[in-house]
């Protein structure tokens, strides 16, 4: 359906077309948003940045990046990053915990939930999750990531133990 005059010219005024994508949720009908999304998913996430006249946070757009394919390990893993910056701390934790048991498992989530766990003061449960980290980071060949866990397990030493 062709655009009314106000959204058209509202559309040839936006200069930068590579850094902002023109107002998907509302030059399209709701049907075809999805579809929108899909074209713009491999894009900076920068390029989905309004929705319904308001800019998005980055929070939001990778949401709605994830409609199109909630099974994207990078996607869920940006997610929860953001989450843990807005201090949604176990709603992160949940994410991190979906892709360490993910097939394969997305090896980044581990230090990212141990050094959540740290913060919380949950020390065993970070111990944990960094000796399966490692683990799995060595057999996916990934052995920076091993390191950094081997590094901040290393670090950890002795705290908070139990019984200790």
């Amino acid at each position: 359906t062709p655009l009314h005059e106000t959204q058209r010219d509202e559309r040839e005024s936006v200069t930068d077309l590579e850094s902002l994508t023109i107002d998907l949720c509302k030059f399209a009908p709701d049907n075809q948003v999805t579809q929108s999304l899909k074209c713009c998913r491999r894009r900076r996430l920068n390029n989905i940045s309004l929705c319904r006249g308001r800019f998005m946070s980055r929070r939001e757009r990778i949401e709605a990046m994830l409609v199109d394919d909630p099974q994207d390990a990078f996607l869920r893993y940006g997610l929860a990053m953001e989450l843990v910056k807005e201090g949604d701390v176990e709603r992160a934790l949940e994410l991190f915990g979906g892709l360490m048991n993910d097939t394969p498992p997305y090896v980044p989530s581990f230090l990212m939930a141990a050094q959540q766990q740290v913060q919380r003061n949950h020390i065993d449960e970070a111990r944990r999750v960094l000796r399966d980290g490692i683990e799995i980071a060595r057999a996916q060949n990934e052995s920076h990531a091993a390191g950094e866990m081997a590094e901040l397990l290393s670090n950890l030493g002795s705290h908070g133990e139990a019984g200790i």
